[in-house]
């Protein structure tokens, strides 16, 4: 079986202040960390577009990661405590232009970006407690995530629901990145 191993790193787009990147003397092999998860707090715009200043640091951030010569899983949100309903932007519209934004930026890493993890929403990122959790929300999320983001960048969402089935939505360009599995509440995940 294969374990991966990874450490997880978070920022806050807006009002952090970047002082978890690793320092460009980190990237030789003893130091360098080959997987690593970032997990991106959008909740200081929640409702309105990212400014180009926190665009810029979401660039600082995955360039910084780049150079050290990581692989990286990234995950945005807009939540860290659990309180999503209250922290996500008010319009999925919002949350697309979000993703408009950040895949702008994104796709200039795919040499270290592998995976994008989760469709934004929900309580730390994780698909739960979030307004927009219909099939039909989640649709449009996943199709349009799988959309803007570069095809050489795998998105994976997963997501435990009630009806207990396994739902891949449909694309037209088939295209293999866009999966959302969901689980049934009996197993754990």
């Amino acid at each position: 079986s294969i374990h991966w191993i990874y450490h997880m790193y978070g920022y806050v787009l807006g009002s952090d202040s970047l002082s978890n990147l690793p320092a460009a003397s980190d990237s030789d092999a003893k130091n360098r960390q080959g997987i690593v998860m970032l997990e991106v707090n959008l909740q200081n715009f929640s409702n309105e577009d990212l400014s180009d200043s926190a665009l810029s640091q979401l660039d600082t951030i995955l360039s910084a990661w780049q150079r050290h010569g990581s692989q990286v899983i990234l995950r945005f949100l807009y939540d860290w405590d659990g309180k999503a309903m209250e922290t996500e932007p008010q319009s999925l519209e919002q949350i697309l232009r979000h993703m408009d934004q950040t895949a702008e930026v994104v796709n200039r890493y795919t040499d270290c970006v592998f995976l994008m993890q989760g469709i934004f929403v929900g309580n730390c990122g994780e698909m739960n407690n979030s307004h927009y959790m219909s099939d039909e929300d989640c649709t449009t999320l996943m199709h349009h995530l799988a959309e803007v983001t570069d095809p050489s960048v795998f998105c994976l969402s997963a997501h435990r629901y009630r009806g207990g089935k396994f739902w891949i939505p449909p694309n037209g360009r088939q295209r293999k990145q866009l999966l959302m599995v969901r689980f049934p509440p009996a197993w754990t995940v």
